[in-house]
């Protein structure tokens, strides 16, 4: 340990308690490829644990050692048995989204107020973003196409099978739709 921050305050019996640490390691010495650390501690049922930390090789949340040795940022789940990440609107009108991982499942959660909020994918070619896919509140999906209607599916283009059969869709909202099936070859 090369040096530390110590945080102390009093508890109930009145007696002093480190709360929280930061401290500085020096996890290489060898001239030429020194590597340094940078710890964070704070206080849990009465116990000082290790909760984050940054290396070399990224930012560690609630772990001290690597789940992905190719990751940069490494973050485990809590005692209630997942990881999430929350962000937050600035307005902090109660948008959020969740992203959560638990028992192999990872989960996507968009909220808007008291109200499912939007999902999308989307692309970025350096100038412009382009929607992809857009799942709004109500669970109707858009695929490259306007935002999705009352339509539980919109897609803009050509659905295509693994057999090798396309489904075309026509303008249906200018009242000149149609339906086509037919063999790739068609």
């Amino acid at each position: 340990r090369l040096g530390a921050l110590r945080f102390f305050g009093q508890n109930d019996s009145d007696l002093s308690y480190e709360y929280a640490r930061i401290e500085t390691t020096s996890d290489d010495v060898t001239d030429g490829t020194e590597d340094g650390g940078l710890n964070f501690y704070v206080s849990s049922d009465g116990s000082l644990v290790e909760k984050g930390s940054f290396n070399p090789y990224g930012l560690f949340i609630n772990t001290t050692s690597y789940i992905d040795n190719t990751a940069q940022l490494q973050i485990k789940g809590n005692a209630s048995g997942y990881a999430r990440i929350t962000m937050q609107d600035v307005d902090n009108t109660n948008a959020k989204t969740f992203f959560t991982q638990s028992g192999g499942t990872t989960q996507i959660t968009t909220q808007n107020g008291s109200a499912g909020g939007t999902f999308k994918i989307a692309t970025f070619d350096g100038t412009d973003t382009t929607d992809r896919v857009t799942v709004d509140g109500n669970g109707d999906v858009g695929i490259n196409a306007a935002t999705a209607t009352s339509a539980k599916l919109r897609v803009g283009g050509t659905i295509a099978t693994t057999s090798g059969s396309i489904i075309s869709f026509g303008n249906l909202e200018a009242g000149n739709g149609y339906v086509k099936a037919s063999s790739a070859s068609a």
